[in-house]
């Protein structure tokens, strides 16, 4: 079976769960298993007439140049399941997983019932349980769809069990940060969403703002490297705004803020100038243009909306905590606005192109 290149797995769906270890990931994510980065994977193996087999048993052989296959018994489920802990030869310049094994013991495609199913979820999370007493410690586990065929008429069941232990174990591991899931069938997607709504809800969850942030920054960074350097635009803007928004940090650097007025103030020069309207920034108003635009039938309400937030991210008033001259302060800005500031920015972009193009 030759391994081919597939397209970079897709992220689904991502919530953040409080834990007493602190902040911990559960992701839905569509695509090849074996192109994840994590320290565990788990795969499922069924049993032939004594040989093995199962949909990810010879990939994982010729991903990892496997001629030997040896495993170690970790755990054993009864009635002839157990779960192993594949044994190769890690190599420089490749990514090493531990490989763990979930051997059914039965053939491929054979009918489970959701007690049973629910054992091989509890062995499987058994076992990682007793690495990390051995010392053993893993920060992220991917997994596929544990034993899919042989599921489909209690698929919905299934996937609340296996979520359902997925974040006890999330809960209860004081290493493991992240669990991933891998759905290889589109159509999974919508189920999965729902079962994770319907037993997640009863815990508490919140969605990562940070996430949010960085896939924001990520976004706008695409956005600015389909624009041409032309000579103003990308020398005063868009050039200084990648340069921010590059740089690795928790927050949004103080020079993005600084880049969103003149984001406004280059929208609005080119709106006037297609317009035969005179707008000199240095005697200008800007905040007056933008009414004139608006009242003039130039610029819809939203988009004066948004060339005013950015006029106003820009202000360095903004920035600065004086909480102690207003009655009702806000302080200074958090990752709701940068969320706000980035969507903004994100719009703008695109607003400036579509104009560029009449």
């Amino acid at each position: 079976m030759k391994l081919q290149k597939k397209a970079p797995n897709k992220i689904l769906k991502k919530l953040l769960l409080d834990t007493v270890h602190g902040d911990r990931s559960f992701l839905l994510l569509q695509g090849d298993l074996l192109q994840d980065e994590g320290d565990v994977i788990v795969i499922t193996i069924h049993d032939q007439g004594g040989s093995p087999q199962g949909d990810l048993y010879d990939l994982v052989k010729e991903k990892f140049d496997i001629d030997h296959w040896h495993e170690k018994e970790i755990y054993f489920l009864g009635d002839h399941g157990w779960i192993g802990e594949v044994h190769y030869e890690h190599r420089e310049g490749r990514h090493n997983p531990v490989i763990l094994t979930l051997h059914t013991g039965l053939p491929e495609g054979t009918t489970f019932e959701i007690a049973a199913y629910e054992k091989y979820v509890k062995g499987t999370f058994a076992a990682l349980a007793a690495l990390e007493f051995e010392g053993r410690s893993f920060r992220e586990l991917a997994l596929p769809v544990l034993i899919r065929k042989g599921l489909e008429e209690n698929y919905e069941e299934a996937i609340q069990c296996l979520i359902k232990h997925a974040t006890s174990w999330l809960k209860s591991s004081k290493c493991s940060e992240t669990i991933k899931y891998y759905i290889h069938k589109p159509e999974d997607a919508v189920k999965w969403e729902e079962s994770m709504e319907s037993v997640l809800s009863r815990t508490y969850i919140s969605y990562s703002k940070a996430g949010i942030v960085d896939q924001l920054r990520k976004e706008v960074l695409t956005v600015i490297d389909t624009y041409k350097k032309e000579e103003y635009l990308w020398r005063e803007v868009l050039s200084p705004l990648r340069d921010s928004l590059s740089m690795q940090k928790d927050r949004i650097p103080p020079e993005t803020k600084k880049v969103a007025r003149l984001l406004a103030e280059a929208t609005v020069k080119l709106i006037c100038e297609k317009q035969g309207i005179p707008f000199h920034l240095q005697a200008s108003n800007l905040t007056s243009m933008i009414g004139i635009l608006k009242s003039r039938g130039i610029i819809p309400e939203l988009a004066a909306q948004y060339l005013y937030m950015l006029r106003t991210f820009g202000n360095k008033k903004s920035h600065i905590d004086n909480s102690d001259q207003f009655k009702y302060p806000i302080r200074t800005l958090g990752e709701d606005d940068e969320i706000i500031l980035l969507s903004t920015i994100l719009r703008s972009l695109r607003y400036y192109a579509n104009i560029l193009g009449k």
